[in-house]
């Protein structure tokens, strides 16, 4: 897991750095991995919420534990790739620099077409038409 992080951040970073902003790209790599943690746990819940009744659960705390996860998750990747210049020496690494981007590409489609599939299944859900 932590090996598809790296490449993950490597992957983000030299495209950040492709798109003309080198001098924040590790910052903005860790938030585009979070930004993409972060869908794939939202279509996580829409397909909890799918599959759970809807009077099995309390949604009053739901933004405050959706808050407290992107932070946890935030502060949690800042000290894995940014704190103490870590992300310095993943860059360095040559198995990451070589590898092809297609799953860095995958898996970040794949979390938006997983979040639109089950917010649909939802919506249709909702509908009556599920």
């Amino acid at each position: 897991m932590m090996k598809f992080l790296e490449y993950l951040f490597v992957k983000y970073h030299y495209f950040q750095v492709r798109v003309g902003n080198g001098f924040i790209a590790p910052m903005m790599a860790m938030l585009f991995m979070l930004f993409v943690i972060i869908i794939y746990l939202n279509a996580i819940f829409f397909m909890a919420i799918l599959f759970i009744p809807p009077k099995k659960y309390d949604m009053s705390f739901f933004p405050e534990i959706g808050m407290s996860i992107f932070f946890c998750i935030g502060i949690a990747l800042y000290f894995i790739f940014l704190y103490k210049n870590k992300h310095k020496f993943i860059l360095k690494k040559k198995e990451l620099q070589n590898k092809s981007s297609r799953m860095a590409i995958l898996f970040t489609v794949l979390s938006f077409f997983l979040l639109l599939f089950f917010m649909t299944l939802k919506i249709l859900q909702n509908n009556g038409k599920l």
